[in-house]
């Protein structure tokens, strides 16, 4: 009778250490999902503590490349970026930087599905009324644009502030661009 009772008590220890070494366990994933969830904590309040911007499409301009051999016309889009407590700066944009940036945007995992769409694509110089659909698609671009700068994914994405960086390259002169305002 005095094995029975050491066989149960070695079972309930052997069972106790099991439990314990479970709980043990148990306590590490807690800590680990504690930790997870400090994390996405951290990076909502950093998503909304990121200052508010207004972006602006105030006008476009019609420039001409400056070689004379090829005299390829196209539209650039003037974007004005508004950040509160910061001075405005101005950055200019083909249609085809805008296409760049929402392919590389929709690549981003957690954003497919949620990007808004990017206005037509449509070639305007065939177009009786070019002036109109310009200016059409420019006010489609500020929509598109403030809508993207809601996305707190897009607004800290490399890709979007560097379309809204300023780039290196030469703004038209008065002789090359003629400017159109929206």
């Amino acid at each position: 009778m005095g094995d029975e009772k050491d066989k149960e008590i070695r079972q309930l220890r052997q069972r106790l250490c099991a439990t314990l070494e479970e709980l043990g366990h148990e306590k590490t994933r807690n800590n680990e999902l504690t930790h997870m969830l400090d994390s996405l904590r951290q990076e909502v309040t950093h998503c909304r503590s990121v200052q508010p911007i207004r972006i602006l499409v105030p006008r476009y301009i019609l420039t001409q490349d400056s070689n004379v051999a090829t005299a390829h016309k196209h539209f650039e889009f003037e974007i004005e970026v508004v950040v509160p407590g910061s001075p405005t700066f101005v950055v200019q944009r083909r249609f085809s930087a805008f296409v760049e940036l929402h392919k590389a945007l929709a690549e981003i995992k957690p954003l497919e599905g949620y990007l808004p769409n990017l206005p037509k694509t449509k070639g305007v110089f065939g177009s009786t009324n070019v002036a109109a659909d310009v200016d059409a698609r420019r006010r489609h671009l500020q929509i598109y644009l403030n809508q993207l700068a809601a996305i707190p994914e897009v607004r800290v994405s490399a890709d979007f502030v560097r379309f809204l960086e300023a780039d290196k390259r030469s703004v038209p002169t008065s002789e090359d661009a003629i400017i159109m305002e929206g």
